[in-house]
């Protein structure tokens, strides 16, 4: 499916750094006190809206019978977590980002993302721990990236606003500041893929394909391209678009990327091999992939496409 980091749009994974990321993290590696100083870094993109067209690739898990630590004292799952979990939320440029006792680059956890657990006032947001204050609504990310655009309107800026309007359904809007940021920096890999995943949700496929492909000249290793590619390429209900050969190599390099830990990178190499008709192959990867979704949605959506493998059929998108 498209999406943006773990959540489900049309297989998106967008970061901001022109590099792909480099691993997936664990939630049972759980925050203590370090360095209250935050990370001065961009915020990394990821997936928009939780029913768009594909589930998202980045949703790295970790034994969930385990519980986590807050602040160094171990605590049970809180009772407020059914208010937070599944919420899109879009983590502050200035948060602090961690797994266990290490401080990581907030631009490596994704914009927005999905909270796929709680302990306390924390929230493991698919790739690491961050406070419930460090988190905004869309409403209130896209008022704090236009306070920042008029101050300074730098690339990062625009690419993260037009998150924001992609997040809320202004599709034209994301791609306005898609473009501007394509304008200020042509070689910003990001950027190209998060048009592209814009356009593919306004179902303009020849657009989205090329907006992943310039992606991946910038970045071969660009998640998001890579996943949100692959997905087209192995389930568009056109024949035309579909090459399930393109679709095993580019979702594999997804499947590396997030060190084989993230369902929405296995549940796409599934669907490409079962475009293959390599139903032993697609089986075995969606199997992962239901073991590492931990929101009921995305189990679900999982669940769905191995019952479509143990028939031997593959998947179709009909949507766009």
């Amino acid at each position: 499916m498209l999406t943006r980091t773990g959540i489900p749009t049309l297989l998106i994974f967008a970061s901001l750094p022109l590099v792909g990321f480099a691993y997936a993290a664990d939630p049972n590696e759980t925050p203590s006190d370090v360095d209250p100083r935050p990370l001065k870094s961009v915020i990394k993109l990821s997936e928009r809206k939780a029913d768009t067209v594909r589930p998202g690739a980045s949703s790295a898990v970790a034994d969930q019978s385990d519980k986590p630590k807050a602040a160094g004292k171990q605590t049970a799952e809180s009772k407020a977590a059914p208010g937070w979990l599944g919420r899109v939320v879009f983590v502050k440029e200035n948060a602090r980002a961690m797994i266990k006792d290490r401080q990581i680059a907030v631009k490596d956890v994704p914009f927005p993302a999905r909270v796929q657990r709680v302990n306390g006032n924390w929230l493991w947001v698919e790739r690491a721990w961050v406070q419930t204050g460090d988190t905004l609504t869309a409403d209130d990310a896209q008022t704090y990236y236009d306070e920042i655009i008029a101050k300074e309107p730098t690339v990062s800026a625009y690419v993260h606003r037009g998150a924001v309007y992609a997040a809320k359904g202004d599709l034209d809007k994301a791609i306005a500041d898609f473009d501007e940021a394509i304008n200020q920096d042509p070689q910003n890999a990001v950027a190209h893929a998060e048009r592209g995943i814009a356009y593919a949700e306004k179902g303009h496929l020849n657009k989205a394909i090329s907006g992943f492909t310039e992606a991946l000249k910038i970045d071969p290793k660009n998640i998001e391209a890579n996943n949100n590619l692959a997905w087209l390429r192995a389930t568009n209900s056109n024949e035309h678009v579909r090459d399930g050969a393109e679709a095993v190599k580019l979702a594999n390099v997804a499947y590396e990327v997030t060190n084989h830990k993230e369902w929405g990178a296995c549940d796409t190499l599934a669907a490409a091999y079962a475009e293959q008709k390599n139903f032993a192959e697609a089986l075995t990867m969606q199997q992962r992939a239901v073991e590492l979704a931990v929101l009921p949605d995305d189990k679900k959506i999982a669940q769905s496409h191995l019952e479509l493998y143990k028939a031997k059929k593959p998947v179709r998108d009909v949507k766009k």
